[in-house]
Parts: C-alpha cells; structure tokens; sequence
C-alpha cells in the first residue's frame, strides 16, 4: 500500500485493468481491493463517449491496493457508472442514487463478466 492506482474494467478482457496512477498497465484481475478510494471521471472523456456514441477509458478508482484481510464490515453499497445517464459515480442506497467522490474500501469483482463494485463506508 504505497503508491496509488487506478483500476477500471476492461471492455475486451472482461477483467480489471489495474494502472500506475497517470502511468502504464500493470496487470489484470477478477478481484481488486483498494482502500482510500476516490471516484474519477474525465469530463474531456465522458463527453467524447456522449458525441461518438463509443466507449473509453475515462472514469476509474484511484487508491491503494488491500492486499489482505477484510475489509468491509459495515456500511456495503453498490456503486455504478453510465455515462450516458451521469457526471459521476453514483452510489445505491435505500432511498435511491446518490453522487460518490470518495470511499474507504472498495471491492471490484464481476459476475457472469460484468462489472460489480461495491464500495464499504468502514470497520
């Protein structure tokens, strides 16, 4: 847990692509854990994403990697990103969708390959 990465999901391998924070690839993976996770969306990205109606890498988690333990024992929430619907990551709770800038943990897995987040308010 010494540099920070950023982790988005990767449209061709159906897997998380984890990178150097503004850097190169340094893997893939099922499953990643970060902790002090801010929600980044490149506006410059997102709007080319709305104008050519085609995906690309503008929105990602920024934080450091877990690499054991658990993490989340209170406070479980999905998060979720479109695009075409929001500026932002948003966060599912009881009362519907709220905007997300930063969690504490964060749990990236798939199912069936397609991406789930779930981000943990604390211990």
């Amino acid at each position: 847990m010494d540099k920070k990465v950023e982790v988005y999901w990767n449209l061709h391998k159906k897997l998380w692509s984890v990178r150097e924070a503004h850097g190169r690839v340094l893997g893939h993976s099922e499953y990643i854990r970060l902790v002090e996770v801010d929600w980044v969306v490149q506006e410059g990205g997102r709007q080319r994403v709305l104008r050519e109606r085609k995906k690309n890498v503008h929105a990602f988690a920024r934080g450091y990697l877990l690499r054991s333990g658990p993490i989340f024992l209170w406070g479980e929430r999905d998060i979720t990103y479109n695009p075409y619907k929001y500026s932002s990551f948003m966060a599912r709770t009881g009362e519907g969708l709220i905007e997300v800038k930063h969690s504490k943990y964060a749990r990236f897995t798939h199912n069936n390959h397609k991406p789930v987040v779930t981000e943990g308010l604390g211990r």
